[in-house]
């Protein structure tokens, strides 16, 4: 009895899930639809409207004057490239996002304010409008629940790609460097030896010069005699009379 009771709750249980599942995937259908239905009819209006619902899209403006625009993202990863848009006034985007990453990206003269209500969120404004230099402004409000939201200015984009374009440069600036020493190593090896050859020969120059020369004894001439002089023939006539 156990057993068929359990065996009946596995199937209830299979058989909920798959009605939630089927409701799910039913709401899913219906709120794409709305998404998709709102997006069409804002496109001949100013304020145009960006839908997203568990998807990847990257919507990049026309080189049109930009009025604003309403952004609801669910569960994507959204950016909006504006890089190439006008603005002649400071504008607004409505932001709605809900387990989404929103980035949004401004041309170099316009700068942003974002006034967003964040749940576990993290909001990153890299074109804080903190000076007079920008023309002008777009400030982003809403609410943001388990979302990342980015306000990144066209420069951010460029000093990367200026940053890459530098690193190929300096390693082949690099291995030039590198290169250059293994060629002139045969040359210092020449070099070397022409060196340690001169130092050979001065050195021994220097022990010839130093050795000094045997000094010859003078030779004695067994053949020649001493000659005798007066006074001591004399001594010796005297010495012989003495002995008388």
């Amino acid at each position: 009895m156990s057993r068929r009771h359990s065996v009946f709750k596995t199937v209830v249980g299979l058989a909920a899930a798959a009605g939630a599942a089927k409701v799910g995937y039913d709401q899913y259908k219906k709120t794409k639809e709305k998404f998709a239905k709102q997006e069409q009819e804002s496109e001949n209006e100013l304020i145009r409207k960006y839908n997203t619902l568990f998807e990847r899209r990257v919507v990049e403006a026309d080189e049109e004057t930009f009025q604003g625009c309403e952004i609801n993202a669910v569960g994507s990863h959204f950016i909006l490239d504006l890089g190439k848009s006008v603005f002649t006034k400071d504008v607004y985007i409505s932001l709605s996002a809900k387990g989404s990453s929103v980035k949004i990206i401004l041309p170099q003269n316009v700068g942003a304010q974002c006034d967003i209500t964040r749940t576990a969120s993290v909001v990153q404004n890299f074109a804080e409008d903190t000076a007079e230099e920008y023309d002008c402004r777009v400030f982003v409000i809403g609410d943001a629940i388990g979302s990342r939201i980015e306000v990144i200015p066209m420069s951010f984009y460029a000093d990367d790609d200026f940053d890459e374009e530098d690193e190929p440069k300096a390693e082949e600036s690099g291995t030039e460097q590198e290169a250059a020493p293994e060629e002139n190593k045969p040359q210092e090896q020449e070099t070397g030896k022409a060196e340690e050859t001169e130092d050979k020969d001065e050195a021994a120059g220097s022990e010839e010069t130093t050795e000094a020369p045997e000094a010859k004894e003078p030779e004695e001439d067994e053949g020649e005699e001493i000659p005798i002089s007066g006074d001591s023939s004399d001594d010796l006539e005297v010495d012989e009379v003495d002995k008388d």
